[in-house]
């Protein structure tokens, strides 16, 4: 039942290279976007130079128009007498519907009305008589209106050019808003995809693997984003327990079933940084039955172990406390790791744990001068100053415990420098 879960979970979740080619697809429609953008920006900057270019012919044909009404005019006046009425009728004609063009052409209120002025007068002129004094006058009007038509122009020109070089950098900045956008909207999209669906998941991964090499619980999974991370998770999963259960395995002595000495060191190392950071004690306890001897000094040989399993189980028994650690070192020296605890304290559990042990009879084989099993402790205690000191509490304690034997056993001595002072009396029990 939960493998066709797991399948049916998976079937819903797309793979990989659906995730990839989906953003490939939308981080592709972000280019075509952005060109079709430009292009339109482009065309509306063509426009507005093809209108002001628009603009400009129109204003010079104005121009021209006026100066050739204006040389049109003189040239009539100076010929009026010898043309005949045909002739005349001809040229005004002619100049009328060239005025009539350029009032036609004309948006500014004064030349419009100075040029339909000049219209009227041009089709006052009879072509019978034989003096035109007005002609003048109206080619001066008509100079005069080039000018004004020429200064009209200008001042267009130069505010047509003004407003579209105005809508060139309105242009601009809707095209660099657009492209801002677009990276904007290609970052998201960047980040939903290849960061969501590939990065963080890869992140996840890297995280895990520290954790089981360094053997630590792992509190949360990859984020099933895809198929193929849903199968590494799982698979990690079944590689933590695998590694979980190894590691379990490793760590215990198989003669007694306490932690190894493997264990530890590892276990002394993290209770040595744990007390480092928050400025604790840390003790460390070696026990070791005394050895056995026969009544003439010849020793008897290693400690039988139906005897040693009882020394054990009797420690167990009264090292309860969460944070004690018991393991098997060598032989027949035994760790305990008290975390927490100063050295009187300390001082005091190894105490009762020789009252104990002699307390609890166990008896010694029949050739041994002592009827019963003593114990011999080695004491040490730190306030870690240094990272990298943690063996030193294995050495203070391991030089205590050979020192109580050499003083006859059944007895709790304290490392010399683990002492507040070096010449102080060291803790004994008989």
């Amino acid at each position: 039942m939960a493998n066709a879960t797991t399948e049916t979970d998976e079937s819903r979740l797309p793979s990989m290279k659906q995730r990839l080619r989906l953003g490939f697809l939308l981080l592709s429609i972000l280019p075509l976007i952005s060109c079709v953008i430009a292009m339109l920006t482009i065309d509306r900057m063509a426009d507005l130079q093809d209108s002001w270019i628009d603009s400009y012919r129109i204003q010079q044909q104005a121009q021209q128009q006026a100066q050739m009404q204006q040389l049109g005019m003189e040239k009539l006046a100076r010929h009026w007498p010898s043309l005949s009425p045909r002739e005349r009728q001809v040229w005004l004609t002619e100049l009328g519907e060239r005025q009539q063009q350029l009032t036609d052409s004309l948006e500014d209120p004064k030349a419009k009305g100075l040029a339909e002025e000049l219209l009227r007068s041009l089709k006052s002129l009879d072509p019978q008589a034989t003096d035109a004094f007005s002609l003048p006058g109206m080619a001066e009007a008509s100079r005069d209106l080039g000018v004004r038509i020429g200064k009209l122009s200008q001042s267009q020109l130069d505010k047509q050019q003004h407003d579209a070089a105005l809508d060139r950098w309105k242009l601009k900045l809707i095209l660099a808003g657009f492209t801002l956008l677009l990276l904007l909207i290609s970052q998201t999209l960047a980040w939903f995809i290849l960061g969501r669906h590939f990065v963080r998941p890869l992140l996840q991964l890297r995280r895990r693997l520290n954790l089981l090499s360094q053997q630590r619980p792992i509190v949360a999974g990859l984020t099933p984003v895809n198929r193929e991370v849903q199968q590494m998770d799982e698979q990690l999963s079944r590689l933590q327990q695998r590694l979980g259960q190894e590691t379990g395995l490793a760590q215990k002595d198989a003669i007694t079933g306490l932690h190894n000495r493997s264990a530890l060191n590892q276990h002394l190392q993290q209770q040595w940084l744990r007390a480092l950071r928050h400025g604790d004690n840390l003790s460390l306890l070696l026990l070791s039955p005394d050895k056995l001897q026969q009544y003439d000094g010849t020793p008897l040989g290693p400690l039988p172990h139906p005897s040693f399993i009882r020394v054990i189980q009797l420690l167990e028994l009264h090292c309860n406390r969460a944070d004690d650690f018991l393991a098997h070192v060598r032989d027949d020296t035994l760790a305990l790791v008290l975390s927490g605890t100063d050295l009187e304290q300390a001082v005091k559990q190894a105490q009762k744990l020789c009252q104990l042990t002699l307390s609890a009879d166990i008896p010694a084989p029949l050739k041994a001068s002592n009827p019963r099993i003593t114990l011999s402790v080695g004491i040490a205690s730190q306030v870690p100053r240094s990272a990298h000191a943690w063996d030193s509490l294995l050495q203070d304690a391991e030089a205590a415990l050979v020192q109580a034997r050499a003083q006859g056993g059944n007895q709790a001595l304290v490392a010399p420098c683990a002492l507040p002072d070096r010449q102080a009396p060291i803790a004994q029990v008989s």
